[in-house]
């Protein structure tokens, strides 16, 4: 799988875990503009991807695809960027907007009569901040994608590894790895081979497992303190 499909990939299930609301703080990245009645709604408040600063926006408005298509494109270029079509994500229209130092990509659909969708921007030129990851990693294991995100008093983590070791080994080593820091098993979640849910106080972790078609294993890690 490349690059981009595994973006794409991973992005479908951060949107689909993280439901935050707020402004952006931090760095103010620029959201290009949208057509007159669109509106949009931040992720959260201060994001960064690969320890770099980031912005996710809910959009959403009245209007036909092809109409919004065409005046997003004609947004773009007003700011200096470069409108261009990334392969289709799951049904979805996926459009990216470069103009350096930002990388910015919009994600629609239409439903109904409303174009519903989602923007992000990242400064690739920004200096990274890397934390460790949620919990030690194991040999023959990567860290693809680690998303950070803060809302006031909560905060959160996505990642999403990829491991030549296969899921039992991936479950057993992870659930050894967070018992001995504390962490404690929690419902019937964590009785099914492809999924683990743990708790400590004021935290959870959630671990998701999936096995690769070359063998091995990819897993998501979703951290939460509140």
């Amino acid at each position: 799988m490349g690059p981009a499909i595994q973006s794409r990939a991973f992005w479908s299930i951060v949107l689909s875990t993280i439901a935050y609301a707020g402004s952006v703080q931090g760095e103010e990245l620029p959201l290009w503009p949208l057509p007159e009645g669109f509106v949009s709604r931040p992720v959260a408040q201060e994001m960064r991807l690969n320890g770099m600063p980031m912005r996710v926006d809910f959009i959403q408005g009245v209007g036909g695809e092809e109409a919004f298509r065409q005046e997003m494109d004609r947004s773009c270029r007003r700011e200096g960027g470069r409108f261009q079509q990334l392969p289709g994500d799951m049904g979805k229209e996926l459009w990216s907007c470069i103009r350096a130092p930002y990388s910015q990509t919009l994600r629609w659909h239409q439903l109904g009569p409303r174009i519903v969708g989602e923007s992000s921007v990242i400064n690739w030129q920004a200096e990274a901040q890397k934390p460790l990851p949620i919990l030690p990693l194991p040999g023959q294991t990567q860290l693809i994608s680690d998303l950070e995100t803060r809302d006031g008093a909560l905060r959160g983590r996505v990642e999403l590894l990829e491991s030549s070791l296969s899921i039992a080994q991936m479950r057993a080593y992870l659930l050894r790895t967070a018992q001995e820091g504390g962490w404690a098993s929690d419902g019937m979640l964590s009785k099914a081979m492809g999924r683990l849910s743990l708790q400590k106080k004021g935290e959870s972790l959630d671990m998701a497992f999936q096995a690769q078609p070359m063998g091995g294993s990819r897993v998501v890690l979703v951290w939460q303190r509140r």
